[in-house]
């Protein structure tokens, strides 16, 4: 983990009682979180809901009926010979062991903590994303960790399942999350794409958020060059065919403007007005049908500047 990378909470009210949170729900290894927030439509995280819930339910189903004949033909027709026996109970608990599996790993999260997620809270604008933090090694780079967290990747996506990858939000920590938003705690906009570590008792933040801390200044001329400078505005035109490459072949090429000036308005703007810029422009991007971070990430493995 690079230090250089991670900022220490400060001591305000606020910060102290996310510390107090984060603490709460660490794990002994001290893995610490990932956080982002969801921007995607309202009508998109319905129908994945809905499609979860269309498989989990099959997948109850039948292993409702597959443990019924397995219980069946284990009472109906009990095996002759010893060795009958033991086949018969090796694939019975090769099975069994399939189930549990299934069970622990898709159909409680889903009905224990997406079900009660929704029915606590239904689908909001901006939904708050948690995991813990996977071992990664030493070094974190933004490819790893955007990719930690990636939508995608979501155990209760149909294509996610047959994925080494696939992970599974944090239902608990993230129903506590919300109900201390609901109480002033702290704000929900600090568990913006971020990466939370604990060192020494004192909890340190990586705001991956911040796009222009991602990248040094020449990288950052090499993405966007630029054309004409003004005080406000470090880049004046995209053109580098990087990211245009990425929009203009799904044919969102307005998005480029967008995208760029959030960049600029990093380097002026205070951390709530900035926040609010990022906000913006992954709104733009969800409406269109993109995951801002997972086309951040295209860019910088492109460009190998993770």
């Amino acid at each position: 983990m690079s230090s250089s990378k991670f900022k220490p909470l400060s001591t305000n009210d606020a910060d102290l009682r996310l510390a107090r949170f984060l603490s709460k729900h660490d794990d002994p290894l001290n893995r610490g979180f990932i956080t982002r927030l969801d921007h995607s439509p309202i009508a998109m995280k319905r129908l994945a809901f809905f499609r979860a819930l269309l498989l989990n339910t099959f997948i109850l189903i039948a292993l409702t009926i597959l443990s019924f004949i397995m219980i069946s033909q284990f009472l109906l027709s009990p095996p002759s010979t010893p060795t009958q026996t033991l086949m018969c109970i090796t694939h019975d608990f090769i099975v069994a062991s399939a189930i549990v599996v299934l069970i622990r790993s898709t159909l409680l999260p889903f009905f224990c903590g997406e079900c009660r997620l929704r029915v606590a809270y239904g689908f909001r604008p901006s939904e708050i994303v948690i995991r813990r933090a996977p071992l990664l090694g030493k070094e974190y780079n933004r490819h790893t960790i955007a990719r930690a967290v990636n939508p995608a990747l979501l155990y209760s996506n149909v294509s996610a399942m047959l994925s080494s990858d696939y992970w599974t939000l944090e239902y608990t920590i993230i129903l506590d999350a919300l109900n201390r938003i609901s109480k002033g705690e702290f704000p929900e906009d600090v568990l913006e794409f971020s990466v939370w570590k604990q060192r020494e008792q004192t909890w340190h933040v990586w705001e991956l958020w911040k796009m222009h801390d991602l990248i040094s200044d020449e990288q950052e001329i090499a993405i966007f060059k630029v054309h004409e400078l003004i005080p406000s505005c470090r880049m004046a035109l995209v053109t580098n065919r990087v990211p245009q490459s990425l929009l203009i072949d799904s044919g969102k090429e307005e998005l480029l403007a967008d995208w760029q000036g959030a960049i600029a308005d990093e380097k002026a703007l205070d951390r709530s007005s900035t926040v609010r810029s990022y906000q913006t422009v992954v709104d733009k991007f969800a409406r269109e049908g993109l995951d801002y971070e997972s086309v951040w990430d295209q860019v910088s493995e492109k460009r190998k500047f993770a």
